[in-house]
C-alpha cells in the first residue's frame, strides 16, 4: 500500500509531497495543477518495481542528496520508453528525483543526476537495501495501471499472446481490447466466464457479451445485446462510453489480486450514471485506489475524506476537511444533474433524493437484498439538492403524466426536518396527483436511521453502555435547539388560530418536556440526524472512540438494525423496477 510521494524538481513540482488514504484517493485539481505529473511518477515507480522483482542490482552508484552509495538499476534498462527531456523543473540544470513510500516502510528512490544517467534503487526498510530478488518480491506490494483509455479500433488482427501481454498496460491497451479477452478465453476459459458475469452484473445496459473469430479474416469480433433486443451488435458500433467501460471493467477484475490501482482519468468518456457506477465498484474492492479525474460525478459519489486536492503553489496537497470545501469543489468542476433528468425519461423508474442520500441508500439497498436498487439498474437516481427543491420532482412528475403517460415510474423521498402531519399528508397529495410515490421519513433526517447503538459500538470500538450514554448527552446538548425549531413551527401555526404567542409557547414547551422525558426513541425521532452525528463525533474523540461518518455507519448497519419503515421503503421503490 502506497502511503506518500514526494517529487523534487519533478517536471512541475519544485518540492511537493502527497500523502495519500489508505483505501481511496481522489486527485482533483485545475488544469496544470500536477495530477497527471503525480500519476505519471506512480505509474513510473509501478513499471520500476516489476522490473526490480526479476533482475538483481546493475551497478554501484551515488545518492548525492541522501549521502550514500547504493546498489541500483538503471532508468534506461527499466523503462526504455520513458521520455525524460522535460524531467528537470522548468528545465533547470538541477537533479529531479522522486520517491515513492509504501505503508510497510519500503521505498523507491528514482533520481536524474546531472552528471550521469539516471537510476533507481530499492530500500526495503529505512537504510537498507534488499539483499536479493527474494525479498524485493516479499516486501514490495504489487501495483496495477489503467492507462488513459480510448474508443477501441474498428477491427483487430489477431495477435500474439505474448505481444498482448506486454501492451496491455501501456497506452496502446485500448488498440488490443479484444486480444487481450481473447488471450483469457484460450488460455482460461473459466477466468473468461468469470470476467463475463463480472462485466453483466455491472453493465445492466447489456445482456449478452460474447467475443468470437471472425469466419472471414484473421480478426476478432466482440458481440453484445441489449435486454429487450436479440439483434447482436459489434462492440465498435456502441457508443465510446460503453466501449470505455467494459475496458475498465476489464482492467479492474484483472487486476483484483493487486495492492494497489492507478487510474488516471477515467471519466473522460463515461456518462455521469458510469461514473457513479465506477466508484462504488471500486469502493466495494479490496484495492487501494489512486484515481485522478476531473468528473464532477466522481466527486460526488466519493467519500469526503478520500478528496485530495494537487495544487503546484503549495508543498503538499490538501484533504478536503468539511462539506463547505467538497461543495464548493464540486460546483467548480460542474454538474451532471440536467444529463441525469434526461436519462431519467428513458428509464424504468426514476428516484429523486435530498442531497446524497443516495449513498447512504444505497448501502441499506445492499444489505437487505434490493440488488436492483443498489446497483441503478433500471433506475435513474437525482439529487434534488434539499427538500425546499422538490418542485424539480414535482415537475418531473407532470412531465412524466401528461406527455409520456407515466412510462416511467417516479418516487421522491424526503427528510422530515420539522414538518407537521398536515404538512405531510398534503405534500404526499400534491405528488399523487402527478403520480409520484412520495415518502416523507417519520423521523426528522435520513441519517436518524442510522444511529444504532449496537452499529455505533461496532465502528467506535466502545462499548454498547458507552455510546448509548455519549449518543444520549449529544442528544440532551441538542435539546434547546429542537425545541426553538419546534417552537417557531408552533408559533407559526398559530397566526391562523389567534393563540397568543404566550400561550403557544407555554403549550409547546408542556408538550415537548413530557415526550422528551420518555424514552430515547422521541429523541432520535425529532432530533436532526446530521447534527446529532455531528455532536456525538466530538464525545466520541473525547471519549477515546472514533468518529464515524453516516456512509459508514450505513455500511455496518446489519438487516435486524435497519428500521421496519426504511426497508419496506427500499422495497417499494425496487418493485417499481418490475412493475
Amino acid at each position: 500500500m502506497i502511503s506518500r510521494v514526494e517529487m523534487r524538481n519533478y517536471k512541475g513540482f519544485e518540492q511537493f509531497s502527497l500523502k495519500l488514504a489508505s483505501k481511496t484517493s481522489i486527485l482533483v485539481g485545475p488544469n496544470n495543477a500536477g495530477k497527471s505529473t503525480a500519476i505519471g511518477a506512480l505509474r513510473l515507480a509501478a513499471q520500476l518495481i516489476n522490473y526490480a522483482k526479476l533482475r538483481k542490482t546493475e551497478f554501484v552508484a551515488e545518492d548525492k542528496i541522501r549521502r550514500r552509495s547504493i546498489h541500483a538499476y538503471r532508468l534506461s534498462s527499466a523503462a526504455p520508453g520513458f521520455i525524460d527531456e522535460n524531467v528537470a523543473y522548468e528545465f533547470r540544470d538541477v537533479e529531479a528525483r522522486i520517491e515513492i513510500h509504501f505503508k510497510n516502510k519500503s521505498a523507491i528512490y528514482v533520481s536524474w543526476p546531472l552528471e550521469d544517467g539516471a537510476y533507481f534503487y530499492l530500500e526495503h526498510i529505512p537504510g537498507a537495501q534488499p539483499p536479493n530478488i527474494k525479498v524485493v518480491r516479499r516486501d514490495y506490494p504489487s501495483v496495477g495501471v489503467i492507462q488513459t483509455l480510448t474508443p477501441v479500433e474498428h477491427r483487430e488482427q489477431i495477435l500474439s499472446t505474448e505481444y498482448v501481454r506486454k501492451r496491455q498496460g501501456s497506452r496502446l491497451a485500448s488498440r488490443h481490447f479484444r486480444n487481450q479477452l481473447y488471450a483469457v478465453q484460450e488460455n482460461d476459459p473459466t477466468a473468461y466466464m468469470e470476467f463475463q458475469r463480472f462485466a453483466l452484473t455491472h453493465t445492466p445496459e447489456i445482456a449478452t457479451l460474447d467475443l468470437f473469430r471472425s469466419t472471414l479474416a484473421p480478426e476478432l469480433d466482440l458481440f453484445y445485446t441489449e435486454p429487450k433486443s436479440r439483434v447482436e451488435k459489434e462492440l465498435f458500433w456502441a457508443g465510446d462510453g460503453l466501449q470505455i467501460w467494459l475496458q475498465l471493467l476489464y482492467h479492474i477484475w484483472r487486476h483484483q489480486d493487486v495492492s494497489s490501482i492507478i487510474i488516471d482519468e477515467p471519466d473522460v468518456y463515461l456518462h455521469p450514471d458510469l461514473q457513479r457506477r465506477l466508484v462504488q465498484i471500486l469502493d466495494e474492492s479490496q484495492l487501494q485506489v489512486i484515481l485522478a479525474t476531473h468528473g464532477p460525478e466522481v466527486l460526488a459519489e466519493s467519500n469526503r475524506e478520500s478528496v485530495i486536492v494537487l495544487d503546484r503553489a503549495r508543498r503538499s496537497s490538501k484533504r478536503i476537511t468539511n462539506d463547505a470545501e467538497l461543495s464548493t469543489l464540486n460546483n467548480a468542476l460542474g454538474s451532471g444533474f440536467n444529463l441525469r433528468l434526461a436519462k431519467a425519461l428513458r428509464s424504468r423508474a426514476a428516484l429523486f433524493v435530498e442531497g446524497q442520500d443516495m449513498k447512504l441508500l444505497s448501502n441499506i439497498a445492499k444489505t437487505v437484498g434490493a440488488d436492483r436498487f443498489y446497483r441503478e439498474d433500471g433506475l435513474t437516481v437525482v439529487p434534488m439538492g434539499g427538500s425546499s427543491k422538490r418542485k424539480l420532482a414535482e415537475s418531473f412528475g407532470f412531465l412524466n403524466s401528461t406527455l409520456l403517460d407515466s412510462s416511467v415510474r417516479v418516487a421522491v423521498l424526503l427528510d422530515r426536518d420539522f414538518m407537521s402531519d398536515e404538512e405531510v399528508a398534503e405534500i404526499v397529495a400534491d405528488f399523487k396527483t402527478n403520480d409520484v410515490y412520495a415518502h416523507i421519513w417519520s423521523a426528522s433526517e435520513i441519517e436518524n436511521y442510522l444511529l444504532s447503538s449496537s452499529a455505533l459500538a461496532r465502528a467506535t470500538s466502545l462499548e454498547d453502555s458507552v455510546v448509548h450514554r455519549l449518543l444520549d448527552q449529544a442528544l440532551e446538548l441538542l435539546k434547546e435547539e429542537i425545541y426553538g425549531q419546534l417552537l417557531a413551527k408552533q408559533l407559526q401555526a398559530s397566526r391562523s388560530t389567534g393563540e397568543h404567542a404566550s400561550s403557544t409557547a407555554t403549550r409547546t414547551r408542556r408538550q415537548f418536556e413530557s415526550d422528551w422525558s420518555g424514552d430515547i426513541e422521541y429523541k432520535l425521532r425529532v432530533a436532526p440526524g446530521k447534527d446529532v452525528l455531528s455532536t456525538l463525533n466530538k464525545l466520541l474523540q473525547d471519549s477515546g472512540g472514533k468518529s464515524v461518518s453516516a456512509r459508514k455507519l450505513s455500511s455496518l448497519l446489519r438487516v435486524h438494525e435497519i428500521p421496519a419503515e426504511m426497508r419496506e421503503t427500499i422495497i417499494r421503490v425496487e418493485s417499481m423496477l418490475s412493475e
